[in-house]
C-alpha cells in the first residue's frame, strides 16, 4: 500500500514505517513484564488499534499537513510507554518499582489520554468510547493490584536478598577499581608489573569487574558459578562465570592464562565465545556468550521445548561440529567433559536453534577449586555428576582421549533422541560395573534407525573402533539429505531425476537457513529490499548491499535484525547517502569498506574509525557520523567490487561493459577486461556485473547478458569462457543472466545462474556445470531460491547466497569439512 503513491508522501511513510517499529518494539517489551502486566497489554492493545486505523486512511491523512505533527506526537507518547514499562521488564529491579512506588495509576492514565487526543486530532473512524473505556482501565488496575498481592512475600524476600548482596558487590568493585588504579600506576615505574599486565593482554582481553554488572545466577558447576550480566563498556549482554576460589599460585596462573588464550582465539558457530577474563585479587572470571535458553539438559528436562526431530538432527550436526572443531585445533584440544549441561542453546533466525558447547579446558583450575573448597571445609553447590558420560576406559584410570569425548557424545545424543536422564535411578558402582561390562543404555524402538546406528557407533566398547567426529559428521548429513529427498514429491523425482544426480555430487546441504531478512520486502531492521552483495566477516557478520533501502546492513550472528551502518540518511547523493548499491568489499590495508553505488555512478570508500583491536571482528566499530567517507571513483555504472592482494580495486561498468583496475590516486584507471562495446566476442562483454579475483591475477567477471563466465588472465587481451556461453537456457551446458561468481581454493567456479533459480559449480575445461543448491524451479521454500545475485563463503566454508526476490539471505553448510 504504502508504494502507491508518490515521492510527495515520503516524509508522511517514514512517521508510519516508524510507528509500526515502534509499536512492535513496545509489544515485545510488554511480554516481559513482570508486574502491571494488565495495564500494560491495554496500552499495546490501544496503540496497535491507532496505527491499524491510520493506515487504512493513509489515502486520506497524508493529504494533511498538520497530520505530521500528530504523528510526531503520537511517535513520543509510544517512546513514553516504552519508558515505563521497562521498569517492570528487569528480573533485579521490577520488584524495587513496586515497593518504593506501588501504584503507577497516574502514568497510565496519562498515558492513554495522551494517544486518546492523538485519536481525535486524526479523526480516526475508531469508537473512542469503546476503545478508551475508563471502566476497563479501572478492572486493569485492580486485577493489576490482586497480582502484586499475591506478590508480597516474594517482593520482601528479593528487597532483602538485595541488601545482603550489594555490601559484598560493592566490596568487589571497590577492590577492582583500587587494583586497577594500583596497576595503572605501578607499570609506569615498575618493569615487572607492566611486563605482566602485558602478557595478560597478549593472552586475552582483560575485563576488569567493575566494567561488569552482575545480574541474575543462571547455574552453579562443580567450580565455577554462573550468572547473567552486562558488559558495561560494549553495552552487551553476556554470561560471566565467576570461579570459586580466593587466590591462584603463579603456576596454576600461567596455566590458567594459556587455556584462556585458547578459548578467547576460537571463533566457531558452535562453540561458545570466550570475549575475555577478569583476574584481579578478589576475583577470577570468564565472561562469554549468553545463550538465553540455557543448557540442553535444562530445557530437556524442564520439558521448555518439543523438539521435532529435524530439531534434532540439526542440534546433533551443530554439538559434533562443536566438538571435532576443538578436536581439530593444533594442538588437539580434548573436552574431557562432554554432558547436555555443558551444550547451552538459543534461538537463532527463523525459529531455528542455535547449540553451542562450552565449559571445555580449565583442567588446573578445576583441580584448584576443588582443593580450596576442601581446605576450606566449603561444601560445593549440587551438581549433576559426570559418571554418567564417561567412557570404559576411564573408570581403569585411562586419560581422557578423542575417543572418550566421542563416547560421551553419544550418551548425549541418546538424551536429545529421549529426553531423558542417563542411568536417572543407577548409582555409581552400578553405573561402572554395566559401561565396563559392555552393557549400554536402551534405545527406544521409535528411534529413526540412522540416528540408532550413529549412537551405537560413537559408544562401542573399544576406542579403536568408536567413530570419529568426521564419521558423525557425514553420517548425519547423508542422513538428512536422504530424509529431505523421500519428503519431496514423487512426481519431482521423476521430472528432475537429472537434476537429483548433478545434486548428489554437491557438497552442501540441500536445506538453506535463512540468516537475514526473509520477511518480505521493507525497510524495518529485520527485512531487505532487493540485496545484491555481501560480504562476511570473520566472526560470520554479514555486509549486505540492501540495494532497494539504499543501504549497507550489518547482520550478526545468529541475529534477527540488522543495523545501517552506511545509508542511514536514505536514497540520495549526499553525506551517508546510497542510492541502489550494488557490491561491498572490505579493504584490510586501508581498513575501510569499498562501495558500489550504482544509481549515483560512484564508488565510496568509508574508512572506519575508532577501531579497537582486540575485539574479535575484522570490523570493530563503525559509529555513524564518525565515518570518513570519500569518493574514489566517478562517473562509472559501477556493479561488481573486487579487490587483489596488492590492494589494487577492480570495478565493472556494466555500462561500458568494461573492467578497470584502480589503484591509489588513479583518475581513470586501467582497462583489464572488455572494453571493445558490447558484444560476445572473446574480446568483449555485455553488461558485466560481479567479479572475482584470485591469487593469480587472473579475474572471473559475470558476463550477463552473454549467459557466460569469463576468466581473463593477467594482462590477457582476451578472455576465455568457463561457464555457460551456449546462449541462454537451463540445461547443465547454459546459464541464464548469471550474477555472483567465486571460486574456491581447489579452483572450483560457483555462479548464481540468476534466470535458472539456482547456483551452478564449474570446473575450467567442463563441458557442463553441475548443480550446488536451488534448481527446484523459483520460489520462497528452504531448497528454493527466486533470482539469486551474490555469492561468498565464510572461513570454514559454507556457502552464502543472497536470494533477490525472497529479499533474504541462504546459508548452505558445508557437508563435508
Amino acid at each position: 500500500m504504502l508504494a502507491f503513491f508518490g515521492k510527495g508522501t515520503g516524509v508522511y511513510f517514514e512517521f508510519v514505517c516508524r510507528l509500526q517499529q515502534g509499536a512492535k518494539i513496545f509489544a515485545s517489551t510488554v511480554v516481559q513484564v513482570k508486574a502491571n502486566g494488565n495495564q500494560c497489554r491495554r496500552l499495546s492493545q490501544r496503540i496497535d488499534y491507532v496505527i491499524e486505523d491510520i493506515l487504512k486512511k493513509s489515502d486520506v491523512l497524508h493529504q494533511y499537513p498538520e497530520t505530521i505533527k500528530t504523528l510526531e506526537r503520537l511517535e513520543s507518547i509510544i517512546q513514553q510507554c516504552q519508558d515505563l514499562i521497562k521498569e517492570f521488564t528487569n528480573d533485579l529491579t521490577w520488584y524495587k518499582k513496586i515497593f518504593y512506588h506501588q501504584n503507577y495509576k497516574d502514568q497510565f492514565a496519562s498515558l492513554n489520554q495522551q494517544i486518546e487526543q492523538c485519536t481525535k486530532d486524526l479523526h480516526l473512524s475508531i469508537s473512542l468510547q469503546v476503545l478508551f473505556d475508563r471502566k476497563e482501565d479501572e478492572n486493569d488496575q485492580q486485577k493489576d493490584m490482586n497480582e502484586i498481592q499475591t506478590k508480597l512475600d516474594e517482593i520482601v524476600q528479593l528487597m532483602a536478598r538485595q541488601q545482603e548482596s550489594i555490601e559484598n558487590l560493592l566490596n568487589k568493585q571497590y577492590a577492582s577499581f583500587r587494583h586497577h588504579l594500583d596497576q595503572n600506576l605501578r607499570k609506569t615505574t615498575d618493569v615487572r608489573v607492566a611486563q605482566a599486565i602485558e602478557q595478560q593482554v597478549q593472552h586475552f582481553l582483560p575485563i576488569p569487574f567493575y566494567d561488569l554488572r552482575v545480574e541474575k545466577c543462571i547455574g552453579q558447576g562443580g567450580f565455577a558459578d554462573v550468572y547473567r550480566g552486562v558488559w558495561l563498556s560494549q553495552q552487551h549482554e553476556v554470561a560471566i562465570k565467576i570461579i570459586r576460589v580466593t587466590h591462584l599460585t603463579d603456576r596454576v596462573t600461567q596455566e590458567f592464562m594459556r587455556e584462556i588464550h585458547i578459548m578467547h582465539k576460537i571463533r566457531c558457530d558452535h562453540v561458545l565465545n570466550v570475549f575475555g577474563a577478569c583476574m584481579e585479587p578478589q576475583v577470577y572470571a570468564l565472561v562469554i556468550e549468553y545463550m538465553e535458553l540455557g543448557s540442553l539438559f535444562d530445557v530437556l528436562q524442564k520439558k521448555k521445548i518439543q523438539f521435532t526431530w529435524p530439531d534434532r538432527w540439526s542440534i546433533a550436526l551443530q554439538m559434533v561440529k562443536g566438538i571435532n572443531y576443538l578436536h581439530h585445533l593444533q594442538p588437539p584440544v580434548v573436552h574431557r567433559d562432554i554432558k547436555s549441561l555443558n551444550f547451552l542453546l538459543k534461538e537463532g533466525a527463523r525459529q531455528q536453534f542455535v547449540i553451542k558447547v562450552g565449559d571445555f579446558g580449565l583442567a588446573d583450575i578445576r583441580k584448584e577449586t576443588i582443593r580450596q573448597t576442601n581446605c576450606n571445609n566449603i561444601t560445593p553447590p549440587s551438581t549433576i555428576g559426570t559418571v554418567q558420560w564417561l567412557a570404559p576406559e576411564l573408570f581403569t584410570f585411562g586419560r581422557p582421549t578423542l575417543a572418550s569425548d566421542v563416547f560421551a557424545l553419544a550418551v548425549v545424543f541418546w538424551e536429545l533422541a529421549t529426553g531423558l536422564i542417563p542411568y536417572e535411578h543407577s548409582n555409581e558402582s552400578v553405573i561402572r560395573l554395566a559401561v565396563c561390562h559392555g552393557d549400554r543404555l536402551v534405545i527406544p524402538t521409535e528411534i529413526p534407525d540412522q540416528f540408532r546406528d550413529i549412537i551405537t557407533r560413537a559408544w562401542a566398547q573399544d576406542p579403536n573402533t568408536r567413530s570419529t567426529c568426521p564419521m558423525i559428521i557425514d553420517a548425519i548429513t547423508l542422513s538428512i539429505l536422504n530424509i529431505n529427498e523421500h519428503q519431496m514429491d514423487s512426481s519431482a523425482l521423476v521430472d528432475h531425476h537429472e537434476e537429483q544426480i548433478q545434486r548428489e555430487k554437491s557438497k552442501f546441504q540441500q536445506l538453506g537457513i535463512t540468516v537475514a531478512g526473509g520477511n518480505d520486502d521493507g525497510p524495518e531492521f529485520d527485512q531487505l529490499s532487493y540485496p545484491q552483495g555481501i560480504f562476511i566477516d570473520n566472526d560470520k557478520s554479514l555486509y549486505i548491499a540492501d540495494s532497494e533501502n539504499h543501504r549497507i546492513v550489518k547482520w550478526k550472528l545468529n541475529s534477527n535484525t540488522g543495523e545501517i551502518i552506511i545509508g542511514e540518511n536514505g536514497k540520495g547523493n549526499q553525506n551517508n547517502q546510497l542510492n541502489e548499491p550494488r557490491d561491498i568489499i572490505y579493504d584490510k590495508e586501508n581498513n575501510s569498506f569499498i562501495i558500489s553505488d550504482a544509481e549515483n555512478k560512484r564508488v565510496i570508500r568509508y574508512i572506519i574509525q575508532n577501531q579497537q583491536t582486540r575485539l574479535p571482528s575484522i570490523i570493530r566499530y563503525f559509529i555513524q557520523n564518525q565515518t570518513n567517507e570519500q569518493i574514489i571513483i566517478s562517473n562509472i555504472k559501477c556493479w561488481g567490487l573486487t579487490i587483489d592482494k596488492n590492494g589494487f580495486i577492480y570495478v565493472s561498468d556494466c555500462e561500458n561493459h568494461e573492467v578497470r583496475r584502480w589503484k591509489q590516486g588513479d583518475e581513470k584507471g586501467e582497462l583489464v577486461a572488455g572494453g571493445n562495446g558490447h558484444g560476445k566476442q572473446l574480446n568483449q562483454l555485455n553488461k558485466p556485473t560481479f567479479i572475482f579475483i584470485n591469487e593469480d591475477y587472473s579475474l572471473y567477471i559475470s558476463d550477463t547478458d552473454n549467459h557466460r563466465v569469463m576468466k581473463w588472465k593477467k594482462d590477457a587481451k582476451e578472455g576465455i569462457i568457463v561457464a555457460g556461453g551456449n546462449d541462454k537456457g537451463n540445461s547443465f551446458k547454459q546459464l541464464s543472466y548469471p550474477r555472483g561468481v567465486i571460486v574456491d581454493h581447489l579452483g572450483q567456479i560457483y555462479v548464481a545462474d540468476c534466470g535458472n533459480h539456482r547456483i551452478v559449480r564449474w570446473c575450467e575445461g567442463d563441458r557442463e556445470g553441475k548443480i550446488v543448491v536451488g534448481g527446484n524451479d523459483k520460489g520462497n521454500q528452504s531448497n528454493q531460491l527466486h533470482y539469486p545475485k551474490g555469492l561468498s563463503f565464510d572461513n570454514e566454508g559454507n556457502l552464502y547466497v543472497v536470494d533477490e526476490e525472497n529479499h533474504r539471505i541462504q546459508k548452505y553448510e558445508k557437508l563435508i569439512k
